[in-house]
């Protein structure tokens, strides 16, 4: 038995000598590949640039990307542009070879972010080891101490070895702490069945869309942040077909308040008393203490990224049982993009080049065009408009500007006073939009657009108006005529 069983002790030692062999071997072939394809990188490389350092051509391989602090917790990472499949945060410039993106923490919460770049960032996964509710903050007993220590100012007492009772008056900001924190608040709590109603709805949601309706069904609180034409809209609707109760819709602008009654009348078998749709600016209004009051079974805010201005942040305490944020930007000049996740709800977001592989997303062809002077900018206009037939819309800021324009070439010329936004947008071939029309607008038939005048380097404003293009079923043309002293001052 002894014998057997050193016979099998060294058939043992043999296989795994016999395994070493294979792996060095495969390691030998694995070392010699890459010098050959270090090799001939290098070649290509000389033929331009025959001064090559070989240390720092690896360097390169091995990382590269660079990356520049910007504020705190906030980086530009300059990535070439051959590396795809990822979405590493916003775009916020491009060369032939380059994009530059900007990266943040709450960015990395909506983005599959490389796992090697988040440990250089020190950018950890959003925790979920406390939540609120109600107005309690439930935390593990191992936990309770060092939440308590921490965020005793917001806290009146401990309840039980797992719930901390908050201050009504700091619940708003125990809240955002969490969230700058890097903890996401918001637990799973299931729709109730009693809420649901069985009715039909003649939107048939697409594979990703019944994934965040079925996230939405198991959480209640979610803000989606899908790029323009993705659906983020008739998501929302879907879900107030599926709920009982009223609902409250929160838009930036009247020119939404007429895009949203127009899909709820054609799409859902809603009724005008189960939903109310109100602006933003509501919060400022007499009228506004009636909304707060009253109980909401969903509330849904448009464009969510509106949400944490000064002004805004009173409506995300309205007496709502559930709330879904919608937004292609998440991201805000002022850097309080914290705020956009701590007041809609458990974060979903998607990667861009998935579906753009799909066909969902048709970047459009894009030309930035500087001329010499307002003057000329408007010369320019003129060859477009003539260049292109179809829909087409002139963004343009400045309302003298607009009214001019609108003048000139005797169309019409959307902005903050106009009456039957959609409508005037829609019988009209080309038109002149204002920043009413930025963010929301559903044309699907818009072939160019062409941008006159734009706030500052606003880089949020910019993906939205490319995401009017990004709505429709063509590529569609994108031009921004821009003088040499604003490209030098913006550099969009």
């Amino acid at each position: 038995m002894n014998e057997d069983i050193s016979k099998r002790i060294e058939q043992l030692l043999n296989e795994a000598n016999r395994i070493k062999q294979i792996s060095d071997e495969i390691k030998q072939w694995i070392e010699a590949l890459n010098k050959d394809i270090m090799s001939k990188i290098k070649y290509l490389l000389a033929q331009a640039y025959p001064n090559i350092v070989d240390s720092e051509l690896e360097n390169f391989i091995k990382k590269p990307y660079a990356v520049i602090p910007r504020r705190e917790d906030e980086w530009l990472l300059v990535v070439p542009k051959f590396i795809g499949g990822y979405n590493y945060g916003y775009l916020f410039q491009e060369t032939e070879s380059y994009r530059i993106y900007v990266v943040n923490r709450w960015i990395s919460w909506i983005y599959e972010l490389p796992e090697q770049l988040r440990e250089e960032l020190g950018l950890d996964k959003p925790s979920t080891a406390a939540y609120v509710e109600d107005n309690i903050l439930k935390v593990p007993k191992s936990l309770q101490d060092e939440f308590w220590i921490k965020y005793r100012k917001y806290l009146v007492r401990r309840v039980d070895e797992e719930r901390l009772l908050i201050k009504k008056s700091r619940y708003p900001e125990l809240l955002l702490q969490l969230v700058q924190d890097g903890i996401i608040p918001y637990q799973p709590k299931a729709v109730d069945e009693s809420d649901l109603i069985d009715r039909e709805c003649s939107i048939t949601l697409r594979d990703y869309q019944r994934d965040a309706y079925d996230f939405f069904m198991r959480y209640g609180n979610i803000g989606v942040f899908w790029a323009p034409g993705l659906g983020k809209m008739y998501l929302a609707l879907y879900i107030m077909t599926k709920l009982k109760g009223r609902k409250l819709i929160i838009v930036p602008t009247r020119t939404l308040i007429e895009e949203w009654t127009r899909k709820i009348r054609a799409l859902t078998p809603l009724e005008p008393d189960e939903y109310q749709i109100i602006t933003y600016s509501a919060v400022n209004y007499p009228s506004f203490k009636k909304i707060l009051n009253e109980k909401w079974t969903l509330t849904i805010y448009d464009e969510v990224h509106r949400l944490p201005a000064d002004t805004f942040s009173r409506l995300a305490w309205i007496n709502t049982k559930y709330r879904i944020g919608l937004s292609a930007t998440p991201m805000r000049e002022d850097g309080r993009e914290h705020l956009i996740f701590a007041l809609s709800g458990y974060p979903i977001g998607v990667n861009w080049d998935k579906f753009r592989k799909y066909g969902l997303i048709k970047p459009p062809e894009i030309d930035v065009i500087i001329v010499k002077n307002q003057r000329m900018k408007i010369e320019y206009l003129n060859k477009l408009i003539n260049r292109y037939d179809g829909r087409r819309i002139i963004f343009c800021d400045s309302i003298d500007m607009g009214k001019m324009i609108a003048n000139k070439f005797n169309i019409p010329f959307v902005y903050g006073s106009s009456r039957k936004r959609l409508e005037v947008i829609e019988s009209n071939p080309i038109v002149v939009l204002s920043r009413v029309g930025d963010e929301g607008i559903d044309i699907t038939d818009i072939k160019a657009i062409f941008e006159v005048s734009f706030l500052y380097g606003s880089r949020r404003q910019q993906l939205q108006r490319l995401g009017r293009l990004l709505h429709s079923r063509y590529k569609g043309y994108y031009a921004i005529l821009m003088t040499k002293d604003e490209f030098k001052q913006y550099k969009k």
